[in-house]
C-alpha cells in the first residue's frame, strides 16, 4: 500500500474498483491536523502582500439548486492509464450521485450523503457502505460532504480565510490557508472571480497535490469549468510517484428542476467492507 498524507493508495487502482472510486474522492479532499509553514507555487510571479489590497474581494460560488453533467475520466500514474465516462448529479447541500461506465457496462454507482457514502459495484456484484465521521477518524482528516461538493463544481473547499493571508499578482488573488499539517493556496482569477487552482503542501514530505479549473463556459451567467484536473505527488522509498486525474466535463445543466438519484443494492450483492 501506498501512502499519501494518510490516504492510502493501492497498487492495483482501476477505475471499476470500488476502492479506486473511494480513492479518487480521497484524492480530491486530503488535510489533516497541525500548523505549518507555507510553500507557495514558485511559478506564479510578482505577488504582493495583502495589505495593499483595498478592495473587498467576492469570490463567486456556483449558484444552483440541482446540478448535472455527463464526463469523462481519465486516470495515469506513470505505469498504466485508464478512462471511463462519469454521470455526476448534485442536490445542492444534500445529494451526490455518480456513475461511471466503460464501452456502455456500468462499473460503479455511488451516492454520497450528508454523513455517508455508498457504492454498489456492479462487476464484482458488491456494496459497499462509508461513513464521514470514521472515514475522518480512520484517515485523520477531515472528510465531509461540503468538501466533496465544492471541488466537483470548482468552488473553494475551505470557506474561511483572513484577509492579511492573501496575496496578488496581475493574473490573481492567492489566499492562503492551514488545515492541519497541509498549506492550501487558492488561486482565484481576477477577471471570473473564480477558483482556477488549488495546491496543497504536505510540510513533513513536501508531497504535493494539484488541482485545476479550466475551459470555463458561460452557463447562466456565472462562468463554470469544464476541465478539473488533479496531480497527485509524493515519495515512495526513493522514487517519485506522479498520479493524474482529469475530468471533461459535457452537457452540464444548472436547474431548479428536481433530477433522479436512483439507487437500490441487489438483494443478491454482497457487503464488502464493515463502513
Amino acid at each position: 500500500m501506498l501512502k499519501y498524507s494518510s490516504i492510502y493508495i493501492s497498487k492495483d487502482v482501476r477505475l471499476l474498483s470500488t476502492s479506486s472510486f473511494l480513492m479518487l474522492l480521497l484524492l480530491f479532499s486530503a488535510c489533516k491536523k497541525k500548523r505549518i509553514t507555507r510553500n507557495i507555487d514558485p511559478n506564479i510571479p510578482d505577488l504582493v502582500r495583502a495589505d495593499t489590497i483595498k478592495e473587498d474581494i467576492k469570490i463567486v460560488e456556483t449558484d444552483f439548486e440541482y446540478f448535472s453533467s455527463k464526463a469523462k475520466i481519465y486516470f495515469s500514474n506513470g505505469q498504466e492509464e485508464d478512462k471511463a465516462k462519469i454521470n455526476i448529479r448534485i442536490k445542492k447541500d444534500s445529494i451526490i450521485w455518480l456513475n461511471m461506465h466503460k464501452a456502455g457496462i456500468e462499473g460503479i454507482r455511488a451516492m454520497i450523503t450528508k454523513d455517508s457514502i455508498f457504492i454498489i459495484n456492479r462487476v464484482k456484484k458488491e456494496y459497499d457502505t462509508y461513513n464521514f465521521k470514521a472515514l475522518s477518524e480512520q484517515y485523520n482528516f477531515n472528510l465531509n460532504y461540503d468538501l466533496l461538493q465544492s471541488i466537483i463544481i470548482g468552488d473553494m473547499p475551505i470557506k474561511h480565510y483572513q484577509k492579511r493571508n492573501v496575496l496578488k499578482n496581475a493574473q490573481f488573488y492567492v489566499i492562503r490557508q492551514t488545515d492541519g499539517i497541509v498549506s492550501i493556496d487558492n488561486y482565484i482569477s481576477l477577471k471570473k472571480l473564480r477558483l482556477e487552482k488549488l495546491r496543497v503542501t504536505e510540510v513533513n514530505s513536501q508531497n504535493t497535490l494539484d488541482l485545476s479549473y479550466s475551459d470555463f463556459a458561460l452557463i447562466q451567467e456565472m462562468f463554470f469549468p469544464k476541465k478539473n484536473q488533479a496531480s497527485l505527488s509524493y515519495k515512495r522509498e526513493s522514487n517519485l510517484i506522479n498520479v493524474n486525474v482529469e475530468i471533461q466535463h459535457d452537457n452540464i445543466e444548472l436547474t431548479d428542476e428536481p433530477l433522479r438519484f436512483p439507487f437500490r443494492v441487489p438483494n443478491s450483492y454482497q457487503k464488502n467492507s464493515k463502513g
